[in-house]
């Protein structure tokens, strides 16, 4: 793939802007190429590939928001969470840029605790979007602040999209565990139930059976 990129730099076949049009997604094409070969492997000079990748995309396409976004993603896989911010936020300010980038830089800032930041992303985020990674990152977010009922409405709505999302039905029955009536008693204890019930269910699904054992020796199921 390299050899491609390289012969397209200096073929006599391609004009200027037909050359520029092919190099802008033959960049991500070889860095998620290389990526999903190296998944699962340690290979330090494979993983140096993809870095001077993204760096050469950079330099040819300094105004790419994909490039950027690249580059904050690689970063962000190796914890350099603050570097990672930077790159991801200067897409912001660029054109086209992509669902993953939004939620990656709301990632980003939740591992660096600050959780207000990443809420705002993902706000802002689920306004022209129905994502349910999104949805289901500012519930929990928001659960964790306390506001118990505006996490309940993201969690359902990431569920809505997504009737198969386990860890959506996992953190909902937590919100409705937490939303009390004036007695000081669960509001509705037969929907958490339902919910957890839910959760586990479809973590044995998906053979995730650590997380389903966890809810059912939690509540003794």
């Amino acid at each position: 793939m390299v050899l491609i990129i390289r012969n397209i730099l200096f073929s006599k076949w391609y004009d200027s802007s037909d050359r520029q049009k092919l190099l802008s997604w033959l960049y991500p094409s070889l860095i998620f190429a290389i990526d999903q070969e190296l998944l699962g492997k340690t290979a330090p000079d494979i993983d140096k590939c993809i870095e001077e990748c993204i760096e050469e995309f950079i330099t040819k396409f300094p105004n790419n928001s994909f490039a950027w976004g690249c580059k904050g993603w690689k970063l962000g896989c190796k914890n350099q969470w603050q570097e990672a911010i930077i790159s991801l936020e200067k897409t912001t300010h660029l054109t086209d840029v992509k669902s993953w980038i939004f939620l990656n830089l709301g990632i980003a800032y939740e591992h660096q605790g600050n959780y207000q930041a990443a809420i705002q992303i993902y706000k802002n985020f689920s306004k022209n979007h129905q994502n349910e990674i999104s949805l289901f990152r500012l519930g929990t977010l928001l659960g964790r602040q306390k506001q118990w009922l505006l996490a309940k409405s993201f969690l359902e709505k990431a569920i809505q999209i997504n009737p198969n999302y386990a860890e959506a039905y996992h953190n909902l029955g937590w919100v409705l565990l937490n939303i009390k009536n004036h007695h000081g008693e669960i509001q509705n204890l037969q929907a958490m139930e339902s919910a957890y019930s839910q959760a586990i269910e479809l973590y044995e699904q998906q053979n995730k059976l650590n997380l389903a054992n966890s809810i059912k020796q939690a509540f003794q199921v």
